[in-house]
């Protein structure tokens, strides 16, 4: 239900959880059986792909027993038919996303989902599934209890606020519910729309403001969250526990979860601020930015996945599309021969990537509309449309007003924890952290999957219960909807490695580099089929340190068994 308080947007959320039984007792499901193939046409530790009644599934076969899932992972539909098995868990192959086969639990991010599983047995000589109709019919399962409100005589004392709603302050509040929290749950948001997925801002075509969300309204209604959207906080008392918001009201709070991420940096140079030129930070800024984008001239300023990915989108959108980057190469991160590779594909594309290139200013129509990019050399790029993106700054202003421990580039920081002081959480984007597995005490990532960890994280410290706490960071690039750039490990590295390895075919983005410091892999960037830097997410996670002379030995890039224990 929605409910508007002045320009404030509310999303009420006060339901009952129902048990999945109930659910297919209303949908009159009816039971499913089908024998899906002979006994031992699976082998030991493998997997297969299956179609009952229209839906396929995946059945492993592992140690003497058969486990069932969806064929498709519920973060990005990535088919598991090609993913990583290993001990009871599959891991997505396209991004990394891991699941206990046997519940369809989340194990590692990034998804919101669990994954659904059906019921495989051996019935005589045959394998054999059975299940529910309606579970046949769904791609992704959220299927545990929803905590019922605290009826707590003070219940303003008892809330729960979340400022923020990306993927660090959404994963906070699942995991909460997960773990039996039934304190009531506030959600405030600067943005007009429920939590999506801003990974696809650039990604994908974006038609209008409701795509990309992770739940629809039932789903808060449900998991008792209410979210309060247009809605800026603007000062926070952590003595008296009390937050102002933007339409002067003051909000109370038990404990505090502060996930408002980071702002696009702003061009600074002359025509900056003309009419026409687009910052993806927002569903409205993408959907803004493809319906000014048809048949428009486009200039993409910056080289690193906003413009490059945003570029490779608009080829049958715009009329022209460019690409200036500051860099020898775009991509700079991965080094000059991957983002060489990389321009020489968006040629092909029909897309000039200018590389070393320097805006001087821009221009624009006497009603204010950008009109073409000046570049230092003089060129003159026609451009109806600009996107911007040169970095991002945190988004800590008010938080350093308030007096919170915010380091000297502005992120808030905080302990393996995620915790800043006592009552109050952090995470995503605008922190610093501490990075456990490699030694590092201030490290700030900007990736999706570790902002959801540290979501995880700060939910079971203050439910007082223990996680692992490594993380991992993994992030994937995707251009022309079929060129696929993965990476895990150490990121933000480029200062920090002290050589690479490359296997494979970079011309035809089909390769697997390493990189490496002190002899041991730190890093690995993967592309096309290979799996390699999903394979690393559990290598890392194992502690298991692999040189550079295990890597010339494996020809193969693949590391899922690398020293099995």
């Amino acid at each position: 239900m929605f409910c508007c308080v002045g320009r404030e947007h509310t999303i009420s959320a006060e339901g009952s959880s129902r048990s999945h039984d109930a659910h297919a007792k209303d949908l009159n499901d009816r039971l499913v059986e089908k024998i899906l193939c002979a006994v031992g046409e699976i082998p030991e530790g493998g997997k297969s792909e299956f179609e009952v009644n229209g839906t396929k599934i995946v059945v492993i076969f592992d140690r003497g027993k058969y486990y069932g899932i969806g064929a498709y992972c519920p973060h990005l539909k990535g088919r598991l038919i090609n993913g990583v098995y290993r001990n009871g868990f599959i891991r997505c192959p396209s991004h990394g996303a891991k699941y206990d086969v046997s519940t369809g639990d989340i194990e590692d991010f990034p998804t919101f989902n669990c994954l659904p599983t059906y019921k495989v047995f051996q019935r005589g000589n045959y394998v054999v599934v059975e299940t529910r109709e309606s579970s046949l019919h769904s791609l992704a399962s959220t299927d545990w209890t929803a905590a019922i409100p605290s009826s707590s005589n003070s219940p303003l004392q008892q809330t729960i606020i979340v400022i923020g709603t990306g993927p660090a302050g959404l994963t906070f509040v699942e995991t909460l519910r997960k773990l039996g929290c039934t304190k009531k749950i506030e959600m405030i948001t600067q943005e007009f729309e429920l939590p999506y997925d801003r990974t696809m801002l650039n990604k994908k075509y974006i038609a209008n403001a409701t795509e990309g969300r992770l739940h629809d309204e039932e789903w808060y209604s449900r998991m008792n969250v209410e979210v309060r959207t247009n809605t800026r906080v603007l000062y926070i008392n952590p003595k008296n526990k009390t937050l102002v918001l933007s339409n002067s009201s003051c909000m109370y709070y038990s404990k505090l979860f502060i996930a408002m991420g980071c702002v696009p940096r702003k061009l600074s140079v002359p025509g900056g601020k003309l009419a026409n030129i687009c910052y993806l930070r927002t569903m409205q800024d993408s959907v803004h930015l493809w319906n000014r984008a048809k048949g428009a001239n486009v200039v993409c300023i910056g080289g690193s996945f906003i413009g490059m990915e945003a570029a490779s989108v608009l080829v049958g959108v715009a009329e022209s599309v460019t690409v200036v980057c500051t860099t020898e190469e775009p991509l700079p991160a991965f080094g000059r021969d991957v983002g060489a590779a990389l321009r020489k594909y968006f040629d092909r594309k029909g897309i000039r990537v200018i590389t070393r290139g320097r805006i001087e200013y821009l221009s624009g129509s006497e009603m204010g509309a950008v009109e073409a990019v000046h570049l230092v050399d003089g060129e003159i790029l026609p451009a109806d449309c600009v996107v911007v993106g040169i970095g991002v700054h945190p988004d800590t202003d008010i938080l350093q007003t308030s007096g919170f421990p915010v380091s000297n580039n502005g992120y808030l920081i905080v302990d393996e924890e995620m915790r800043v002081e006592e009552n109050i959480w952090a995470g995503g984007d605008m922190t610093q952290f501490p990075l456990a597995l490699w030694n590092i005490p201030d490290a700030h990532i900007e990736h999706f999957q570790v902002a959801q960890k540290h979501g995880q994280i700060a939910a079971y410290s203050l439910m007082e219960q223990k996680c692992t706490k490594d993380i991992i960071p993994f992030f994937w690039g995707r251009f022309f909807d079929a060129l696929s750039l993965k990476f895990s490990g150490r990121s933000g590295f480029n200062e920090d490695y002290l050589g690479t390895l490359l296997h494979g075919d970079l011309a035809n983005f089909e390769f697997t580099k390493y990189y490496f410091k002190d002899d041991f892999v730190i890093g690995v960037a993967s592309a096309g089929p290979s799996n390699a830097a999903v394979d690393f997410i559990d290598l890392f996670a194992r502690k298991i340190k692999v040189t550079r002379r295990e890597v010339e030995q494996n020809i193969t890039d693949h590391w899922i068994d690398w020293r099995s224990s």
